[in-house]
């Protein structure tokens, strides 16, 4: 009877149904993956339902030339800046990589991918259109902005059209929106320039009751350079109190409580980004926030998971060969160094400079005399 059962549940429509819709998400974000990471712009925008996109954007040009000629210029540039702007990071060292995939309880599928460099980690999902025939992506949530990108391009698009097409007949509903995507933009101008406290006058000059929207108060943290804390922490204190458990708080929460020396806080945010995301990938940064703590061994059990799972990631063979060196587990140190000359194609002559200069202790051990 159980076999029978079994059989019935395996070869059952629906569940045949669901494998094949597993297979085709997965699918669609390998080749995602795989034409960003080769700079195919192209072959990525064949993904991309732009019809559906744009659907909730643009409005329509009532017989207006001008808002046909800039419907159109904007049609064209949406996903060519976006996904250009991700092929340049990754030309410059960024890793973009998809992770996972998901349904939701309405059966929509989402494709989990994780951005990573020097500006630390986020996350897009792309949402799927359908499942009839080749399925594309038609959105993307970005966590750093709190939004989809759509939300994002419709205030880009309205803005932009307002300024330049004096047609009385179209009507724009969300002015405090226009007028605060404005001055964030202004604002972002100052910012650029270093000129932080004009910057910050403007943004707090937009009205409260838009200010404090998830996306504006997330533009109000990022437009706090150093040496700004006071003004980050009301920020962030808001944006907590109004949005607790957002997952875009997680992302922002990192370098808050870092730099609060809430090692434990940190623990906790990474675990519940891990949760969110089922990313593994964070016990490398796990690994990190361990070393700030001075807790090595904790440190080294988690850039040995991060390792076993990236095993061509080579930061996570720099990282342990600092853990090694500064417990003095200098054979260690030295297997880690011959991994990261053998595997990366590093120079022995650099490396063995390099340890000189920064760990005289390890530079005389038996150990690295007889690797050098």
């Amino acid at each position: 009877m159980i076999k029978k059962l079994l059989f019935f549940i395996l070869f059952s429509p629906a569940f045949l149904i669901a494998q094949i819709t597993d297979s085709l998400a997965f699918q669609l974000g390998t080749d995602l993956e795989n034409h960003l990471l080769e700079g195919q712009l192209e072959q990525t925008l064949s993904l991309i339902d732009e019809d559906v996109f744009l659907d909730d954007i643009l409005i329509p040009d009532l017989g207006d030339g001008s808002v046909k000629a800039f419907n159109m210029g904007f049609s064209g540039a949406v996903f060519d800046s976006f996904f250009g702007n991700i092929i340049k990071e990754i030309q410059k060292g960024t890793s973009y990589n998809f992770i996972n995939y998901y349904p939701d309880e309405a059966g929509n599928y989402y494709l989990v991918f994780r951005f990573f460099g020097d500006t630390g980690i986020s996350y897009h999902e792309y949402v799927i259109a359908d499942f009839e025939g080749s399925p594309k992506a038609y959105d993307v949530y970005v966590y750093m902005s709190g939004e989809f990108l759509s939300q994002t391009m419709k205030r880009v698009y309205r803005s932009t059209l307002k300024e330049i097409v004096k047609n009385e007949e179209l009507k724009f509903d969300d002015a405090k929106n226009l007028i605060a995507f404005k001055k964030i933009q202004e604002a972002k101008a100052y910012f650029q320039k270093g000129k932080y406290d004009a910057c910050l006058e403007i943004y707090n000059s937009i009205d409260t009751t838009v200010r404090y929207e998830k996306t504006f108060l997330i533009n109000g943290l990022l437009l706090c350079p150093l040496g700004y804390e006071e003004q980050y922490n009301e920020y962030y204190e808001i944006y907590a109190k109004k949005y607790p458990g957002d997952i875009s708080l997680f992302l922002l929460s990192i370098d808050y409580l870092i730099s609060k020396k809430d090692f434990q806080g940190t623990q906790n945010t990474l675990d519940s980004l891990a949760y969110y995301t089922n990313d593994d990938f964070i016990d490398y940064m796990k690994g990190n926030i361990y070393y700030l703590e001075g807790d090595l061994k904790k440190s080294e059990e988690f850039y040995l998971k991060a390792l076993e799972n990236y095993p061509t990631f080579l930061d996570v063979y720099d990282s342990l060969f600092v853990v090694y060196a500064e417990q003095n587990n200098y054979p260690r140190a030295v297997f880690m160094l011959e991994e990261m000359r053998s595997k990366f194609q590093l120079k022995k002559k650099e490396i063995v400079q390099f340890v000189k200069a920064e760990y005289p202790g390890l530079s005389e051990s038996e150990s690295f005399s007889e690797w050098k």
